[in-house]
């Protein structure tokens, strides 16, 4: 397992990195369930918010993990429908950066929150994306399709991420080392995109 820890650790800048020159194309293409399930790995603020949300749900003890993850994702849902025809995604941008650069101070710092803040600090990270990415949309038809294939690959960088959390807590030595360096560039990141 520690070679797989590894892998993640060495991994990871990779995926910091895919995507950010053109962090939100293909919002011109057909609303299809296709083109939803790719756009969330397109925009490198969502998939690393997502990323490390999981990892962090990931950390904390069984079923409050799968309470925390299960949360993010019905607020991501709940904030598409709601920012649909909102507010201009640009007004959210900061809000998005701010939100990754929390929950990487708190990989990189294995900070605790016990389970009211856990709760508060799922349903604003779920509902800043969700919304954001929701103001990108006009309604049209198929945008059920693209907005259930969004909610899928949101749901996957989200496991993803708990299992890669859920590795990290069992082999603390190593494990947690490589979640702390994931947690530092995750707020590297997300505070360059917050100036930026």
């Amino acid at each position: 397992m520690n070679r797989f820890l590894r892998v993640v650790a060495l991994g990871a800048p990779a995926l910091l990195i895919a995507g950010v020159a053109e962090a939100h194309i293909g919002l011109h293409q057909p609303m299809t369930f296709a083109s939803g399930a790719v756009h969330p790995f397109l925009g490198l603020d969502h998939l690393i918010a997502m990323l490390a949300a999981g990892v962090y749900a990931g950390t904390r003890d069984g079923g409050a993990s799968w309470r925390t993850l299960l949360l993010v994702l019905a607020a991501v849902g709940a904030g598409v429908l709601v920012g649909v025809g909102g507010i201009p995604h640009s007004a959210l941008a900061v809000g998005m950066a701010v939100s990754g650069l929390m929950v990487g101070l708190a990989l990189l710092l294995e900070l605790r929150f016990g389970a009211p803040w856990v709760t508060a600090a799922a349903v604003v990270l779920g509902l800043i994306h969700g919304h954001a990415h929701g103001a990108e949309l006009t309604p049209v038809e198929g945008m059920g399709a693209y907005i259930a294939g969004f909610l899928v690959s949101t749901a996957l960088l989200l496991a993803v991420g708990a299992a890669c959390g859920a590795a990290g807590r069992a082999y603390p030595s190593s494990g947690m080392t490589a979640i702390r360096a994931f947690g530092g560039a995750v707020s590297i990141v997300s505070l360059f995109s917050a100036v930026t």
